[in-house]
């Protein structure tokens, strides 16, 4: 099942975002979480929502154990409330290249 409302909200949102590639496939990854559009699997496909978006555009995440580690716990923060957009960012600023 699919909220089709709430994932085109978040797709058209990103779209007309006149914002950097980094803070645009962080604020993709932020919203699908938090609006929660599919059934089942929020956080993953998030995440690898941001992952592709980033590879078509000429970026990749620098991976490290500890970014792995953090973001399972992220993800979950996320979807939890226990953390702003803006921290998200601040987190992420560093791996994106």
């Amino acid at each position: 099942m699919i909220s089709e409302g709430n994932l085109s909200f978040v797709l058209d949102e990103i779209r007309d975002l006149h914002e950097s590639l980094e803070r645009k496939a962080i604020v993709l990854l932020y919203k699908l979480i938090q609006s929660h559009p599919f059934l089942d699997g929020n956080k993953r496909t998030a995440f690898l929502t941001m992952i592709e978006f980033l590879h078509r555009n000429g970026k990749d995440i620098k991976y490290s154990k500890m970014l792995d580690y953090l973001n399972r716990r992220l993800l979950y923060d996320i979807a939890d409330n226990k953390i702003v957009l803006e921290d998200v960012e601040n987190i992420f600023e560093e791996v994106i290249r």
